[in-house]
Order: C-alpha cells, then structure tokens, then sequence
C-alpha cells in the first residue's frame, strides 16, 4: 500500500504523522501537568476527599468490569444468530468501539452522580444515529445484525453503568 503512495501523497502523510505525534506530545504534558496540579492542591490544601481513592477506582471498575460481559454477550449473540457471518465483529480492544465503551461508562456514571441524567438520553440519540444508517444503509441481513448487536452492545454498557451507580450509592459516595 506505502509503495502505491505518489511522492505528494508521501509527502502530506507525513506531515499528518508529524501533526499527530506534536498533538499527542501535547496532550500528554497537559495530562501530566493536570496530575501534578491535583497532586499538589491535595498535598497542600487537602482538596480531594478522604475516599478519592475509592472514587476513582469506582470509576475504572464502571469503565472496564462490563466490557468483560459485553465480550461474553456478543459471542452468545452471533452464536445464536447464524446470519452473522464469524467474526463481523473484532473482538476486544482491537474494536474501536471497546474504547468507546471504556470511555463513555465512567462519562455516564458521572451525569448520574452529578444529577444530568438528560446527558444520557442526548448521548444515546448521538450514538443512535451514527450507528442508525450502519444498519440500514444497505439491505444486506448481516449489516443488520451487526447494527442489532451493536445495540445489545449498548444495552449491557448501559447496565454496567447502572450496576456501578447502584454500587455508588450503596457505598455512600456523595453524588447530587
């Protein structure tokens, strides 16, 4: 494929690559620096509270535990949908939809705790959307089922994100 590439092609990526590696250079030191402000407010000033800790790896728990049922789910699915053909799907973090998932979940718990269910409901509309035409855009039936297990996808993401605000409040971290 590189061989196929003009000399102009070549040229502008990479340049893409440059920009790219430039944003992600910056975007580590902003991720560095905001740890280190965190870091050092709760040192001097105590700004975070005791149960910090707790919090976050709450947090991480709603952000990776149901990708492990959602792996589960979706293989049960296309094992009882023989119209999918194997593998429609890549499986785990190879998906590009597994980082949605690990990103959108603690996103979601945080609406719930900060009293904005509404985020959810314009999220899931987004989302519906963009996967929408997935399914629909071409008559092919496994289209279809890849858009319909796309939903379950969702589905069990969603309880994830319920059983963690449910673990949340049972715990007694404060939320609005």
């Amino acid at each position: 494929m590189a061989d196929d590439l003009t000399e102009a092609e070549k040229v502008k990526e990479k340049r893409a690559k440059s920009v790219a590696n430039r944003v992600n250079v910056v975007i580590m030191a902003l991720a560095l620096a905001s740890v280190s402000v965190v870091w050092w407010l709760n040192r001097t000033r105590g700004a975070l509270p005791e149960d910090w800790l707790s919090y976050l790896a709450m947090f991480c728990a709603v952000a990776t535990v149901p990708q492990c049922f959602i792996e589960i789910l979706a293989r049960l699915a296309e094992m009882v949908a023989p119209e999918i053909p194997d593998r429609t799907i890549t499986r785990g973090f190879r998906n590009l939809g597994a980082w949605v998932g690990v990103l959108e979940r603690p996103l979601l718990l945080g609406a719930l705790l900060a009293g904005i269910p509404e985020f959810i409901g314009g999220w899931y509309v987004l989302k519906g959307i963009a996967g929408y035409s997935l399914g629909l855009r071409k008559k092919d039936v496994a289209e279809r089922r890849s858009f319909q297990l796309f939903l379950i996808n969702n589905a069990s993401s969603l309880f994830g994100v319920a059983l963690g605000w449910l673990v949340w409040r049972f715990l007694g971290f404060p939320s609005a």
